[in-house]
């Protein structure tokens, strides 16, 4: 003998209880209303990095190259990307840029990393910087920011230093 369920007896328990369930119903979502009211805005902001290899390749003498040929089979791809963006190496510089500009709480990198996320886009050389907080323009600011510092950390990792431009001078 199998178990059969019979719908009408559930049908007629909400039935019978019809105004209590659009009563919960309707409580629950009077509470998230007020819940979401009283809450401040967030706002975001997104600034783009496109991750580019490099337009010369110079060889004056096999001593003298920017790019060795190693480097020039490596591709720096999202995924790597995205972790030197998370860094607290990069996050540390940023907020010491930026700290006079947040709040004393968000001063703490651990508090300041969550208002950053960083991600690749469909394109694996595109990263997307978000920022988010409760003034408009200091989320535009710390996604800025965060970008241009991200540009000029990579390039002194992959070489485009000073010394080397004295270097090659």
């Amino acid at each position: 003998m199998e178990d059969e369920i019979d719908l009408r007896v559930c049908v007629n328990i909400l039935i019978r209880y019809k105004w209590f369930v659009i009563g919960l119903t309707s409580i629950c979502g009077l509470v998230a209303f007020v819940i979401i009211s009283i809450q401040p805005p967030t706002y975001q902001a997104t600034a783009l990095v496109a991750i580019t290899r490099p337009l010369y390749q110079f060889q004056f003498t096999p001593n003298i190259q920017n790019v060795t040929d190693k480097e020039a089979g490596q591709q720096f791809t999202g995924k790597a990307g995205v972790e030197l963006a998370t860094s607290d190496s990069l996050l540390q510089q940023t907020l010491n840029i930026v700290q006079y500009n947040l709040q004393p709480q968000d001063r703490l990198l651990h508090n300041f990393r969550k208002k950053i996320r960083v991600s690749a886009g469909s394109d694996p050389s595109i990263l997307k910087f978000t920022a988010t907080d409760k003034v408009p323009l200091l989320a535009t600011n710390l996604a800025n920011t965060i970008a241009t510092r991200y540009v000029q950390y990579v390039n002194e990792l992959y070489g485009q230093s000073a010394s080397q431009k004295t270097f090659f001078e």
